[in-house]
């Protein structure tokens, strides 16, 4: 490109979209960039699920204590053994953010960021109506297939609704109703005030479209590299450089290669979760589902319905780990879900996440003009119309929101 841009997004995923699209809306020319089409990456498997409920970071006191199953791979979370090398520096990190005190802070900060979910998808839907279209707020449940399992889960939801978390016991007729889905359930309780998508990458393509429509510009390429230049940047990618005024780096688990050699440190590791998503609809799943036990949640989708679960952590690009899939079909065997001429497909995505379990948001103070919006983990759908609000107010108004502070990618050194 021969002049330079006013502003380049590195990253198409509902992060790097959904900032697109705020910026645009706020007059900014925007250049929007993807090694693929929008969407296709990590977004693309989300479980659709619109956690309001997950106020706290999960770096918390007390998680050591899951370090024996993580390790021998006996939980829903495990790690994979020939990344070792990049997961154990991570995993330490990670223990140090679960001290008491560290919590408490990044607790503070979580909540402040979550706060303002709700409102942001509801300006979100009533500005976009494709996303209107795709999203519902109809809570979501979670049943339990032992009376231990229920009685195990009661502390932990006495603590989410004295956090002001909204949830309820589902009565005898839910109970019933859900167990078309999950024939197993013999207790459960709902959430009342989270949401789901009918499909992720109709998010991102409805984000996209809206986009597009207002003057913005999508360039297929996979930036290798960024470099300031005469107080602006160059992107070196695939094809042709690409100059701009300013930068915005949203590239999921891979964005810390692009951030380091700008003095960004950001200790990424790809937090990977698999699905199976099937061609058929569930009857009587009408909302998100989680099997308690299982560690699986079923959402309905447009196409039929998606399974997720597992977190395996690993060094990004590492290759799937089949056993995965079998075991999440094999959950759904056992509780009466999968058919035998189920044929569902298989994914595995990469989560980006940093070892405190909290989002990086902020700018370079070293490099003006460089801003960043990763680290996401499982809440990358959740929080991404509030993360493009914030950032949006950094960018265009330097409007800089208290608690960015602990977001700031200087926590790590």
């Amino acid at each position: 490109m021969a002049s330079p841009v006013d502003l380049a997004i590195v990253g198409a995923g509902v992060i790097g979209t959904a900032l697109a699209r705020e910026l645009q809306l706020r007059g900014m020319r925007c250049l929007l960039i993807d090694g693929g089409a929008p969407g296709h990456g990590t977004s693309f498997g989300n479980a659709g699920h619109i956690a309001i409920e997950q106020l706290s970071p999960l770096s918390q006191p007390g998680a050591w204590r899951e370090a024996p199953a993580l390790l021998l791979g006996r939980g829903a979370a495990s790690l994979r053994w020939p990344d070792a090398a990049t997961v154990l520096p991570w995993a330490m990190k990670f223990l140090r953010s679960c001290r008491k005190a560290q919590y408490e802070i990044n607790d503070r900060a979580f909540h402040a960021l979550q706060a303002s979910t709700g409102t942001d998808w509801s300006a979100l839907a009533a500005a976009c109506p494709r996303v209107a279209a795709l999203t519902q707020f109809l809570g979501h449940d979670e049943i339990f297939e032992s009376a231990a399992a229920r009685d195990k889960a009661h502390a932990a939801l006495l603590a989410q609704r004295a956090d002001g978390v909204n949830w309820r016991d589902l009565s005898a007729t839910e109970l019933g109703g859900l167990r078309a889905v999950a024939p197993r359930a013999i207790a459960g309780v709902r959430y009342l005030d989270s949401g789901y998508v009918k499909t992720p990458l109709g998010i991102v393509e409805a984000l996209y479209a809206d986009f597009l429509s207002k003057g913005g510009r999508f360039l297929t390429a996979q930036v290798r590299s960024i470099a300031p230049h005469d107080d602006a940047f160059v992107l070196n990618s695939d094809g042709a450089p690409i100059h701009a005024q300013r930068v915005v780096v949203a590239a999921g688990a891979r964005s810390a290669r692009l951030l380091s050699p700008l003095g960004l440190r950001a200790p990424l590791i790809a937090e990977r979760g698999y699905h199976l998503s099937f061609s058929r609809h569930l009857p009587g799943l009408l909302r998100p589902l989680l099997l308690r036990e299982r560690s699986a949640v079923l959402t309905p989708m447009q196409f039929g319905f998606r399974c997720t679960s597992f977190v395996e952590f690993a060094a990004p690009g590492s290759a799937p780990t089949p056993s995965k899939w079998r075991t999440l079909k094999r959950h759904l065997q056992e509780s009466g879900i999968f058919l035998p001429t189920d044929e569902p497909r298989l994914w595995m995505g990469e989560r980006p996440t940093l070892p405190d379990y909290m989002p990086a948001i902020g700018a370079s103070r070293a490099h003006p003009g460089l801003f960043y919006a990763i680290g996401h983990q499982h809440l990358g759908l959740t929080l991404s119309p509030t993360t493009a609000r914030v950032l949006a107010d950094l960018i265009a108004s330097d409007k800089r929101a208290s608690f960015l502070d602990a977001l700031d990618l200087r926590r790590f050194g």
